[in-house]
């Protein structure tokens, strides 16, 4: 009995010190290879988001929204801003593996005028958990046009 107690309080503590040690998904932008790009020929907006998840635990069930600050994008896509992957403007939602990466894109066919360096820092990009909670947020700098 002795042999039993003890061998359920060293398990105990390895299931214990294992669940600590992957910790909580931590999802981030990344800033780098997120970029918004313009073909002029297809008259089409195109939004990069890359994610990273710099924890070992799989995140799951996430949703995201792109917010638009130029007003240009407001008026022509959504003043409220516009949910990725939506289904009837329900979100449809995503994993990002544990250490992995995982790329949201969406076009949009508007008509732009101006140059689109202009757009650099006017999207931003906000991760939200399975409980609605903002879990990330960052904001999209590079521009290109294709």
């Amino acid at each position: 009995m002795k042999r039993f107690v003890q061998f359920s309080l060293i398990s105990l503590f390895i299931a214990l010190f294992a669940g600590c040690q992957a910790g909580e998904p931590d999802i981030i932008g990344d800033i780098e290879e997120s970029y918004i790009s313009w073909n002029d020929e297809r008259g089409q907006l195109t939004i990069f988001a890359r994610l990273l998840n710099e924890s070992s635990s799989d995140a799951n069930n996430l949703t995201a929204r792109f917010e638009f600050d130029h007003p240009l994008l407001k008026e022509q896509i959504s003043e409220e801003g516009y949910v990725v992957f939506s289904s009837n403007g329900e979100p449809i939602p995503f994993s990002v593996s544990g250490d992995g990466t995982y790329f949201l894109s969406e076009s949009f066919d508007i008509d732009w005028e101006v140059p689109i360096e202009e757009l650099a820092g006017d999207v931003s990009v906000t991760i939200f958990d399975r409980y609605g909670n903002e879990i990330a947020h960052f904001t999209i700098e590079h521009a290109i046009e294709e």
